[in-house]
Parts: structure tokens; C-alpha cells; sequence
């Protein structure tokens, strides 16, 4: 006989997940790792099994729940003057429909600005190259992103994409194009040439090295260097873009230095060192004093240059 505080149990989670967007038995069984035929059984209090041994999953997932809404949270988008210019480089070559290439050193925001751009403008979609992808692999991706089915050669997923995007108002950004391949790049100048939409491609300066280095195997940086029509070079953050960011978190001006000392510049290790410090402030009474602060960043890796 299975008790109604264990049901309840079940009923909570059930009424928990619904207000985080899991509507279907297959989504919350596999967040308690059951079928969807077990789920819809559970959920409907006739399942004859193990009730008591679910109720605890139920309560488990519940309690991680609990624990992420308490999290430290990172802070909202900033325009910070970085985050300007990654987004200046993005409307031109969306509404010229150039290609640009914004380079600048890891944890600079190039990613977040892009994301937030996407957000804005629908019409502009970004994919993540990966270690090993193939031209293959990055046109499927591409095409997944503009809602085309794509199958086929090489040959053909460029004429695809490019058919669908040929007059379109659509902007195509690749981060981390610094580990495209070669035929990966070469595929992607021939969907900008023939549709003539915006490309735009986000990596380090590590990226135009490697295209020089391999000037020997052919003409590839030649042709990507002349398509270029912006390049945007980034620095560390500036000190009133730090301010910018730090606002939000009200920070006496000790506080405010030892994070501006700690991030070193870089707009990712301001934002982990200081949700560290919403951390380690819990135990501080939630005062993110200048000493809370310093041990956060301490804790982060350190950074080169």
C-alpha cells in the first residue's frame, strides 16, 4: 500500500517540472530515468512497482532544483565597449552582407555579444566549430541552424544552403573558426560568394597565423584575407568597461579593486571569479567584501598574459 505522502512526492515533482517546461511523460521519466510508459503510470498514481524508490528520485531532482534557483547567478548582458564593437562588426556585415572577422583573446565576450546579437535578430544564427569537424560537419550544422534538410556531398549541401540563403536577410556566424579546417573554410567561401549574406566569424589571432602558415598548400589566405571587408581586434577589457560590469553587484571600492585585479581584463574571469564570490559570500553574512573577492579570484586558474 503506497502512503499519499509518497504520492505527494511524485505529484510535486510532476507540478515542479511542468514549471520548468518538461511537458511530456518521455521528458520527466528520463530526468528520474524511467520509461514513459513507467512515467505516465507514476503520474497517474497506478503504477504497481517500486513507488517509494521513484518518490526519492522525484525528491532528489526537487532538491537539485532548490539548490540551482539559490545558485549565483552570472550577471545580465552589459554594452560594454567591447560588446559594442563585436556588435558594430556584426550589423555591418549583416546589412552589407561582407564577410568580417573578430578576433581577440579567449574571455574577451565575443561569444556572449554574438549571442546576444542572435537574440535580438532573428535572422541571424551561429554555429560552434569543433576539433575535428569536417566541411561536412559544419554545413549540417548551418544547415540545421536556417531549418533546411540537407543531405547529400559536399558539393551539394553548399548548393542547398546557399539556394535557400540567396537573397535572404539571414547572418551567418561561426565561433571558434579558428578550428575550421581548410576544405571547412573553403566551404564557406563559396556559400558567402554565392548567396552574398553576411558571414561573420569569431576566433583568435591565432586564426590568421594558421591561414598563413599554410600559404604554401595553396592560396587559401589569399582568398579569405581579400573577401575580409572588416576585421575587428580586440583588447583586454578597459577599466570602464570592468565598472560597467561590477555595477550591478553594489561593491565597496576595496571590493570593487581586488575584482578589477583579479579579472585580469578578461570579461569570462571577471564573471566566474565574482559568481565564485556570491559563493564564498554566503558564509560571510552574503558581503562581498574585498577579502571575499580575492579569494574567489584565487581560486580561478590563472590566465596568460
Amino acid at each position: 500500500m503506497v502512503g499519499k505522502r509518497v504520492w505527494k512526492h511524485v505529484d510535486d515533482f510532476v507540478a515542479e517540472a511542468q514549471k520548468r517546461g518538461y511537458g511530456t511523460n518521455e521528458e520527466m521519466g528520463a530526468l528520474i530515468e524511467v520509461r514513459p510508459s513507467t512515467f505516465s503510470q507514476l503520474r497517474n498514481h497506478n503504477y504497481t512497482g517500486n513507488v517509494a524508490g521513484y518518490a526519492v528520485e522525484c525528491l532528489r531532482i526537487l532538491a537539485f532544483w532548490h539548490e540551482l534557483d539559490r545558485a549565483p547567478r552570472d550577471p545580465d548582458y552589459q554594452p560594454t565597449g567591447a560588446a559594442r564593437r563585436v556588435r558594430g562588426a556584426l550589423r555591418k556585415a549583416h546589412v552589407q552582407r561582407v564577410l568580417a572577422v573578430i578576433c581577440g583573446p579567449s574571455g574577451i565576450g565575443r561569444t556572449y555579444a554574438a549571442r546576444q546579437y542572435c537574440k535580438e535578430t532573428p535572422q541571424a544564427v551561429m554555429v560552434t566549430a569543433t576539433p575535428g569537424a569536417t566541411s561536412y560537419d559544419l554545413l549540417g550544422d548551418i544547415a540545421d541552424a536556417i531549418g533546411i534538410e540537407c543531405r547529400g556531398t559536399v558539393h551539394r549541401r553548399v548548393r542547398d544552403i546557399s539556394a535557400r540563403l540567396a537573397g535572404s536577410a539571414r547572418l551567418i556566424i561561426v565561433d571558434e573558426a579558428g578550428l575550421l579546417s581548410e576544405s571547412a573554410l573553403h566551404a564557406l567561401r563559396h556559400v558567402h560568394d554565392n548567396a552574398r549574406v553576411g558571414l561573420v566569424l569569431l576566433c583568435t589571432e591565432a586564426f590568421f597565423t594558421r591561414l598563413d602558415a599554410a600559404q604554401g598548400k595553396g592560396t587559401l589566405a589569399d582568398q579569405f584575407r581579400s573577401r575580409v571587408t572588416y576585421k575587428v581586434s580586440l583588447g583586454k577589457l578597459g577599466r570602464e568597461d570592468i565598472e560597467m560590469m561590477l555595477g550591478g553587484y553594489r561593491l565597496a571600492p576595496e571590493a570593487a579593486s581586488a575584482a578589477r585585479l583579479g579579472a585580469a581584463g578578461n570579461t569570462r574571469r571577471l564573471v566566474r571569479g565574482m559568481t565564485a564570490a556570491q559563493d564564498l559570500a554566503r558564509g560571510n553574512g552574503g558581503r562581498l567584501t574585498a577579502e571575499v573577492v580575492s579569494a574567489a579570484f584565487q581560486q580561478l586558474c590563472e590566465v596568460a598574459g
